[in-house]
């Protein structure tokens, strides 16, 4: 082998080692350890890759942060959606009926409706609006809509006293418990009859309320009437003087207030609403996170308002359909008063209200008012003609 082969063969030139030698020399020069037996011949590459993978972790930890909102706001939309529909089932079908009348308000005693409409009578007298007949006092300013005694005491200067009427309030007294006589008399054959036939009908005895009839004077004067929980009704001095009843439909307007008492609306509705404030309560609020509470608060706010409103378009215009019944059914159990004459206190009222520009007190509290009197009409034209003469020869009190 001669000098030229040999140089080739060993990666060598005439000028020292080959290109590829170096490389190899430098190579090994670089995986060799320093003096502190570390290996620094990596450390930028792995410098580079302690950055992407904490880059990569950054954006990893951005990636769930952003999937963990959104599934947050979905999870909040679901629960407003479906807290609206079960407010749309609770109120406006006959699920919260079933609960409220059949299982719920047999367990509240009446006495708790007696002390809620004392309550409320003395709030009423005190000042701060008109009462609502479920015990909460109103602003005439705000279309009957409820509001707090808070509220109402600071917006409204509106008061209420029990007057005495030489005229007026024998009378109202007088038929009241004349009503109250035929309710008893009702009430002990109710159990011998059909229950498709004990509408208007009380499933507690008479003698557990605290019947109280009176004549009300209210600053500024509204044309109304109304029932406290427990019994206590009162007919505004204006209603009597403006409309100028009968004997009979005055005792129609007691027939009528007295079976929001008989049937316990005010309870009924009380029931009503507490059970879905506190189930929307339990749904949305959170003590764990600032932030879900807050929203919590919000929703639970618009839920609890929706079931308020929801529940005074629906449940009050069922009520006034039941209490027509009852003062229909007590004028026939009277043998006194001729039942149609709720239908003439409707029309007057109505004939009032009309002439009023469209607004009264009693039409904000009784709604439905020509509704009703078609369906008294109804009620009529069902009878037998045996039936219609034994009320024109009995019940001769128009």
């Amino acid at each position: 082998m001669d000098r030229d082969d040999f140089f080739r063969h060993n990666n060598y030139t005439r000028d020292g080692p080959s290109t590829t030698t170096r490389q190899r020399r430098e190579g090994r020069r670089q995986r060799r350890p320093d003096e502190d037996g570390t290996d620094r011949s990596n450390s930028g590459n792995r410098y580079t890759s302690d950055q992407s993978r904490t880059s990569s972790r950054k954006s990893t930890s951005t990636t769930r942060t952003t999937a963990t909102t959104s599934s947050s706001w979905k999870h909040q939309l679901l629960l407003v959606l479906g807290g609206l529909v079960s407010l749309g089932v609770w109120y406006l079908t006959p699920l919260s009926e079933v609960v409220v009348e059949e299982f719920l308000l047999p367990l509240v005693p009446v006495a708790s409706d007696v002390e809620m409409g004392q309550q409320a009578l003395l709030e009423l007298k005190g000042g701060g609006g008109r009462s609502h007949r479920d015990g909460r006092r109103t602003n005439d300013n705000n279309n009957g809509s409820p509001s707090s005694s808070s509220s109402s005491s600071s917006t409204s200067k509106d008061t209420a006293r029990d007057v005495y009427d030489p005229h007026w309030t024998p009378l109202i007294q007088s038929i009241g418990w004349e009503l109250v006589d035929a309710a008893t008399t009702t009430d002990r054959h109710r159990h011998n009859q059909p229950k498709q036939q004990q509408q208007g009908l009380s499933a507690v005895p008479i003698d557990e309320y605290a019947w109280d009839f009176g004549l009300i004077q209210q600053s500024p004067p509204i044309v109304n009437a109304f029932c406290l929980p427990g019994g206590i009704i009162r007919i505004t001095h204006e209603l009597l003087r403006k409309l100028r009843l009968t004997h009979g439909e005055l005792a129609a307007l007691i027939g009528h207030e007295m079976g929001h008492a008989i049937h316990r609306h005010a309870q009924a509705r009380r029931l009503q609403h507490q059970v879905v404030s506190c189930v929307l309560k339990a749904l949305v609020y959170q003590d764990d996170d600032d932030h879900q509470e807050s929203f919590g608060e919000a929703v639970g706010e618009l839920l609890v308002n929706s079931a308020d409103w929801l529940g005074r378009q629906s449940f009050s215009r069922r009520d006034e359909y039941q209490a027509d019944a009852t003062s229909w059914d007590l004028l026939v159990a009277s043998k006194r008063y001729d039942p149609r004459a709720m239908q003439t206190l409707l029309q007057k009222l109505w004939t009032y209200h009309g002439r009023q520009g469209g607004h009264t007190s009693w039409e904000s509290t009784h709604p439905g008012t020509l509704d009703r009197i078609e369906a008294l009409e109804q009620k009529y034209q069902a009878l037998s003609n045996t039936e219609k003469k034994r009320l024109q020869r009995h019940n001769t009190i128009s």
